[in-house]
């Protein structure tokens, strides 16, 4: 194998810098994606990182409820914040809400 080859093969991505269940370098899921919606008339963007957007699918999913309304009733109960860390911050919120913790035992 030409030298070449082997420094393209070293740079791909491998087993050890895929994050959990994801089939996507790390330096791919951190990097924010923008969705827009329209919340009470009004066109607005949130930029999230592809797990947060995974999971935020998985919270609209569960709660039967659409994405953009669950957007929109995140959106409601912001104040002052930043919609996307609103998002991010409601969502740290419900993961340890559904969290199910075994018997005497902390979730965290």
């Amino acid at each position: 194998m030409g030298d070449a080859k082997k420094e393209r093969n070293h740079c791909r991505p491998d087993a050890k810098r895929l994050a959990h269940g994801y089939t996507t370098p790390k330096e791919t899921l951190m990097k924010p994606l923008k969705r827009s919606f329209n919340i009470a008339g009004h066109k607005t963007s949130i930029s999230l990182e592809a797990p947060f957007w995974d999971a935020l699918r998985e919270a609209a999913a569960t709660e039967r409820i659409p994405l953009a309304r669950l957007v929109a009733r995140i959106d409601e109960g912001r104040g002052e914040s930043n919609l996307s860390s609103a998002v991010r911050v409601w969502l740290l919120a419900w993961v340890r809400r559904t969290a199910v913790a075994p018997a005497g035992q902390s979730q965290w």
